[in-house]
């Protein structure tokens, strides 16, 4: 999916430049005359509002399936036990010392750690 809003109240949602990414990549799909048979994405709203400008822009019958397969692992989750089992305190973390703090935890997670 395109650029989501890490650290807004509803992450499940496009930024601006998110918006302006999914535009850009329905642009360079159509241009490519990229015509499939089938899409597909996760039922997460992220992920609906990056293939809308290129379904619409088919401009014709589109098979398109939302499958939650295809979401995401929650991160929270992720996020919640590193600091658990670290005991760390993020108060007083802004949206910088958070996203650090999140790729501590994928790579505790990658590892096998958490």
């Amino acid at each position: 999916h395109a650029q989501a809003s890490l650290g807004a109240s509803n992450y499940d949602q496009l930024s601006d430049h998110g918006l302006t990414q999914a535009s850009h990549l329905a642009s360079y799909l159509i241009q490519n005359q990229a015509k499939p048979a089938h899409i597909l994405t996760g039922t997460l709203r992220r992920h609906i509002q990056t293939a809308t400008p290129y379904i619409e822009a088919l401009q014709q019958d589109q098979r398109v399936t939302h499958d939650a397969r295809w979401n995401e692992f929650d991160f929270d989750q992720i996020v919640r036990l590193h600091i658990r089992q670290n005991n760390i305190d993020t108060k007083g973390y802004d949206q910088r010392a958070f996203f650090r703090l999140l790729k501590q935890a994928m790579l505790a997670w990658q590892e096998g750690v958490l």
